[in-house]
Protein backbone atom coordinates (compact mmCIF):
# COMPACT_ATOMS: atom_id res chain seq x y z
CA UNK A 1 0.00 0.00 0.00
CA UNK A 2 0.94 3.82 -0.62
CA UNK A 3 0.56 7.10 1.12
CA UNK A 4 -1.54 7.88 -1.39
CA UNK A 5 -3.98 4.84 -1.12
CA UNK A 6 -4.05 5.46 2.75
CA UNK A 7 -5.16 9.38 2.33
CA UNK A 8 -1.87 10.28 2.70
CA UNK A 9 -0.99 13.02 0.54
CA UNK A 10 1.93 11.75 -1.09
CA UNK A 11 3.99 14.04 -3.30
CA UNK A 12 6.21 12.67 -6.62
CA UNK A 13 9.60 13.59 -6.10
CA UNK A 14 11.02 15.55 -9.16
CA UNK A 15 14.41 14.85 -10.31
CA UNK A 16 17.23 17.12 -9.92
CA UNK A 17 18.23 19.07 -13.05
CA UNK A 18 21.61 20.08 -13.71
CA UNK A 19 20.54 23.74 -12.97
CA UNK A 20 19.45 23.41 -9.94
CA UNK A 21 22.50 21.62 -8.60
CA UNK A 22 24.92 23.40 -6.53
CA UNK A 23 28.56 23.90 -8.08
CA UNK A 24 29.75 20.49 -5.69
CA UNK A 25 26.96 18.64 -7.09
CA UNK A 26 27.86 19.58 -10.29
CA UNK A 27 31.19 18.85 -10.14
CA UNK A 28 30.31 15.32 -8.30
CA UNK A 29 27.66 14.95 -11.35
CA UNK A 30 31.01 15.25 -13.89
CA UNK A 31 33.46 13.06 -11.82
CA UNK A 32 30.65 10.24 -11.62
CA UNK A 33 29.77 10.57 -15.37
CA UNK A 34 33.47 10.45 -16.57
CA UNK A 35 33.94 7.27 -14.58
CA UNK A 36 31.14 5.97 -16.03
CA UNK A 37 32.28 6.65 -19.78
CA UNK A 38 35.97 5.40 -18.96
CA UNK A 39 34.66 2.13 -17.43
CA UNK A 40 32.45 1.52 -20.12
CA UNK A 41 29.72 1.82 -17.39
CA UNK A 42 30.87 -0.70 -14.86
CA UNK A 43 31.65 2.11 -12.51
CA UNK A 44 28.24 4.37 -11.69
CA UNK A 45 26.02 1.86 -13.92
CA UNK A 46 22.99 4.43 -12.64
CA UNK A 47 24.75 8.13 -12.93
CA UNK A 48 21.46 9.15 -14.71
CA UNK A 49 19.73 8.32 -11.86
CA UNK A 50 20.97 10.34 -9.24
Amino acid sequence: MTDASQGGAAKAQQPLTYKQMTPNQKFRFVLKVAACILSFGFIFPNVMSD
